[in-house]
């Protein structure tokens, strides 16, 4: 029997610099708004560029 608890995860980058932040914040949370029982959403954050 499948584990019907495990759910497909999704990683959503921004490119640090550009600022969207928040745009991915609200993608996030409109995919969850309809496919909650189905995703788990990450948001990826970086610090900056490695010379």
């Amino acid at each position: 029997m499948a584990d019907r608890s495990k759910k497909d995860a999704i990683v959503l980058y921004a490119a640090p610099g550009i600022g969207h932040v928040v745009s991915m914040v609200e993608l996030g949370k409109l995919i969850l708004s309809h496919f909650s029982n189905r995703f788990s959403i990450t948001i990826l954050l970086t610090t900056g560029r490695l010379d």
